[in-house]
């Protein structure tokens, strides 16, 4: 099983763009939680052990992709869930669930492509702040497992994807190579703040500003145009 991640909130946002509860206070948003954990008393209300999911702090607005491919199965509204969405991937060995949307951006029965922009991320339904609650259930898990059959998605989300880049990109470009800058840019946390339109390959002001930033941070010179120096930082990052 692999996932990707389904949300990217920027560095220079106020976020870190980490997984494992390293997340800065703000008044707008809530502790990221773990799967498992017990921070809110109202699991025992719910039948839960603690946590049934992952909860990613952003700001309200942020783009949320699907982390897998598959077709979406289901829409929810819900008190408890707010806006969410289920995606299962054709083997229907899993599905994932993306909640407290703001808006829900796909339909049921439509199919999606890793990395897909699904919905925006809000605060809806049981919540105390703008978060993304992110779960994993595997087809089969007995759902008396303490977490009505949810697991830890944690272990299966990839920290980065496998590229490699060989190509000289600047803006006006699109394509492929442009898509994989556009996720890892994200993954670096330069990309995917409020605003962002998705991973569209077109190599737009988004994408050039993004590139700056990761200019910047790694000493390469300033110029948004991913030539050999920026892709030989990129390669060592990927590759």
């Amino acid at each position: 099983m692999k996932l990707y991640k389904p949300i990217f909130p920027a560095r220079d946002n106020g976020y870190i763009p980490m997984y494992k509860n390293q997340y800065l206070p703000n008044s707008r948003i809530v502790v990221g939680q773990k799967f498992g954990e017990n921070l809110n008393p109202t699991y025992a209300g719910m039948g839960l052990k603690g946590h049934n999911g992952l909860d990613i702090p952003c700001k309200e607005g942020t783009p949320v992709f699907a982390s897998h491919e598959g077709t979406v199965v289901r829409l929810s509204t819900k008190p408890s869930y707010g806006l969410g969405i289920t995606l299962q991937p054709d083997d229907g060995s899993f599905v994932t669930i993306y909640w407290h949307l703001k808006e829900i951006l796909v339909t049921v029965g439509q199919k999606v492509k890793a990395f897909d922009l699904i919905g925006l991320a809000d605060s809806t339904g049981n919540s105390t702040g703008n978060h993304l609650h992110f779960g994993l259930y595997p087809t089969g898990e007995p759902k008396n497992n303490g977490y009505d059959g949810a697991v830890d998605p944690l272990p299966y989300i990839i920290e980065r994807p496998n590229f490699t880049f060989d190509r000289n990109l600047m803006i006006g470009m699109s394509g492929e190579d442009v898509k994989n800058l556009q996720i890892a840019l994200a993954h670096e946390g330069f990309l995917g703040q409020v605003g962002f339109k998705g991973f569209t390959g077109v190599f737009g002001p988004q994408t050039f500003e993004a590139l700056q930033r990761f200019q910047r941070k790694y000493i390469i010179p300033v110029t948004g145009f991913f030539g050999p120096v920026s892709r030989t930082k990129m390669n060592e990052l990927y590759a």
